[in-house]
């Protein structure tokens, strides 16, 4: 079981961009989504020294944001956009090559989106599924 806390702001995985140039059509990724993915990968290298994992993989992952000011102390999680997948999906490519060999090694996957004691963190914790027993 390996676990790692990110000390940063999640951001969702930005969509496709596309610009023209002299005809030609090319696809970039958001800035804000390189950045973000960019500074994931440098903590997961120096907290993660050891070759990816392979195999089926459980991974639990929590989102922890900000509480914004105009919301009520009655709401306790936030139900608000970006959509929790869309995190998950900007996690687990730049976890690829680093924790695990691919992200399609994932067959149990548990999120949640919360809101930040202090500051924003993202936690996960991942371990190798050895039985079906485990997934039930």
């Amino acid at each position: 079981m390996f676990e790692i806390e990110f000390p940063v702001l999640a951001v969702a995985q930005g969509r496709p961009r596309a610009t023209s140039r002299g005809g030609f059509v090319s696809m970039y990724t958001p800035a804000k989504t390189v950045n973000f993915k960019r500074e994931l990968i440098r903590i997961a290298e120096r907290a993660y020294r050891l070759e990816p994992m392979t195999g089926p993989l459980r991974v639990d992952l929590n989102f922890y944001l900000p509480r914004p000011k105009s919301t009520k102390k009655a709401v306790f999680v936030p139900i608000t956009r970006p959509d929790i997948d869309n995190y998950v999906k900007a996690v687990f490519d730049a976890m690829n090559e680093i924790l695990w060999k691919d992200d399609s090694q994932v067959v149990d996957l548990r999120c949640k989106k919360l809101f930040a004691a202090c500051g924003p963190t993202i936690t996960m914790r991942v371990r190798h599924v050895t039985s079906l027993d485990e997934l039930k």
